[in-house]
């Protein structure tokens, strides 16, 4: 229910935004016109990856992209301090990040002050809703890896470094209680298949190839999907929106460990929601990432599509935009309309699959929306009890003039706020906490920590997690601790003008982590040292030399991981001085910061 003051207070209005890249101002502007246009306050901004925290130029030389498009964009000011979030801002890590200061905050913490970092794994609680999230994107030869990556990073280690392991999979698969919120950069494998896969497939089909052969989306993110079943979940990464709905029925997962992902069975329950407002991309882009995996096989086709009509909310919160007249303020689900019969989508793979073509006008750096969509003003929509063991899912665009990068809706809270809980307070969760308490005997950074974890039998897991729960109530929550604390500090430099250019970031040791690591009683194996820096600084200056020297450009061009997925197969780089030479174009070229 609102009042006078626009706030919501039986729950959260949360704006979700898909992928950051950068350009905090011009997200913050949108959400600030929401705001004026319709009388209402935004009490949660999300964003679902490629965030892009760059503190100064040493950060840049450690994100991945290609150097030509890397761009210190807007962070650094908030950083600095020189300007201050003005909402409460969330966000996981993607596949473009500043890696270097996500893994100083490996459990979390604040970048700047008032925008929080999920960590690698995590849930945490806003309020009373309790939010997971899962960074970086799915590669399945670094999977079952130890978070390995030290600084100064090898070439190879820029992109590793944001893959998910499994260490963090088995942390949120260990969750029993629900979730009102879940986050993920990429999308859970199969996904398609349960929303307008023909729309989709009309927006983008070159995802079609993909999703014919089990390669669209993550199959450790499916997994958890199936066995936590949120009712929302919020990625990015593909760079188009689409929604879904997941029926989870009666089925339940209570197993410790995380299953290797396979295809789905056929569902009866696959949602069309009538998207057809995105704008279509270029589908010939050049790979110039080219690290995704394919998800080993491919799911069925599916012949019992539901009509379920979505109002989209704020469809198009961009620059340039004429105003709408759609309901900004939640995600409708007209859950009355009577299933339709659906084919298999049939449409056709793009034409001249190898063309070359950037077409980069379309990625000119947003700047403040001249307009936002007005919408008219709604209550949040009752879902009804038949669909509470649902998942809805919302993926979004990149923040870019013409994009549907924003969609603010309310989610209520499951239960009544506590006496001494602020509705937009920020709160450890008391499970997560003793999961990772339990779980950080197991260094995730070893190869004998990770393989004991795993080597755990179920009930080993459960009394182990049992016993790390009493001890967070004892010293944790009947100390009243869970509020986390607003302990931002500077570590690495402010950004100045050419300071640190060419140099990668030294490491620095975070005292959120420390601290995070003291309230659970538990060994700080996160925080690199300046002596394993030094160790690993000659093996660094040998690999870059060899890099120099012989050349190492090549990419494969199927790649599936980049900020836009370009149509057409790409061949292998050449070798020589600076030796990048592609092949044609491929899957998940970078279309710019």
């Amino acid at each position: 229910m609102s009042n006078g003051t626009g706030e919501f207070h039986e729950g959260l209005r949360i704006a979700v935004e898909g992928c950051g890249h950068g350009q905090l101002n011009a997200i913050y502007d949108s959400v600030k016109k929401a705001e004026e246009e319709n009388n209402f306050v935004v009490d949660l901004l999300i964003i679902c990856g490629d965030f892009q925290a760059m503190r100064n130029l040493s950060d840049l030389e450690v994100m991945s992209c290609p150097p030509k498009y890397r761009d210190m964009a807007d962070f650094h000011e908030y950083y600095s301090g020189k300007r201050k979030a003005p909402v409460l801002t969330l966000f996981i890590g993607g596949n473009h990040e500043a890696s270097a200061y996500g893994m100083e905050l490996f459990h979390g913490g604040w970048v700047a002050p008032n925008i929080f970092y999920m960590g690698v794994s995590n849930v945490i609680q806003v309020g009373n809703l309790r939010i997971g999230g899962l960074s970086g994107i799915y590669k399945s030869n670094d999977y079952t890896k130890p978070h390995y990556e030290v600084l100064p990073y090898l070439p190879n280690e820029i992109k590793s470094i944001y893959h998910i392991r499994t260490y963090d999979v088995y942390k949120l698969f260990q969750v029993q209680g629900k979730l009102d919120v879940m986050l993920s950069h990429d999308w859970p494998a199969n996904i398609e298949h349960f929303g307008d896969t023909n729309a989709l497939f009309k927006k983008k089909p070159f995802f079609i190839e993909d999703s014919k052969n089990g390669e669209l989306g993550s199959p450790p993110a499916e997994s958890l999907l199936k066995k936590l079943q949120p009712k929302y979940w919020f990625s990015g990464h593909l760079h188009v929106k689409f929604a879904a709905m997941v029926n989870h029925g009666d089925s339940s997962a209570a197993n410790t460990a995380p299953p290797q992902p396979a295809a789905v069975t056929a569902n009866p329950d696959e949602l069309d929601l009538g998207l057809d407002d995105a704008a279509a991309t270029n589908p010939d882009e050049i790979d110039l990432d080219g690290d995704d995996e394919p998800a080993p096989t491919a799911p069925p086709k599916n012949s019992d599509e539901i009509e379920l009509d979505l109002d989209e909310g704020l469809a198009n919160t961009t620059g340039h935009l004429a105003p709408a007249t759609k309901n900004t303020d939640e995600i409708d689900l007209d859950l009355d309309d009577e299933a339709s019969a659906a084919s298999a989508p049939t449409a056709a793979a793009p034409a001249n699959p190898d063309e070359l073509s950037l077409d980069l006008d379309d990625d000119i750096t947003a700047t403040a929306p001249a307009a936002v969509a007005k919408p008219t003003s709604a209550p949040p929509v009752a879902i009804p009890a038949a669909v509470h063991n649902c998942t809805r899912f919302l993926a979004l665009d990149k923040c870019l003039p013409h994009r549907d990068f924003l969609q603010i809706l309310t989610v209520p809270f499951s239960s009544p706020l506590g006496p001494n809980r602020k509705r937009t307070g920020l709160y450890y969760d008391p499970e997560f906490l003793s999961i990772s308490r339990f779980s950080n005997q197991f260094p995730g950074t070893t190869n004998e920590g990770v393989a004991a974890l795993q080597g755990l039998s179920h009930d080993a897991v459960e009394s182990g997690i049992k016993e790390a729960r009493e001890w967070v109530e004892e010293n944790v929550v009947k100390k009243d601790k869970l509020e986390v604390p607003e302990n931002f500090v500077v570590t690495a430099p402010v950004h100045e003008e050419e300071a640190g250019k060419g140099e990668q970031p030294r490491p620095y040791r975070n005292e959120q982590t420390s601290t995070y690591c003291g309230l659970l009683g538990m060994e700080d194996w996160v925080s690199q040292s300046e002596e394993a820096w030094e160790q690993k600084k000659p093996r660094w200056e040998s690999r870059m030399r060899d890099y120099e020297e012989n050349g190492r450009g090549g990419h494969r061009g199927r790649g599936r991981g980049g900020f836009n997925r370009g149509g057409g197969r790409g061949g292998r780089g050449g070798r020589g001085r600076g030796g990048n030479r592609g092949g044609h174009g491929g899957r998940g070229g970078y279309q710019g910061p």
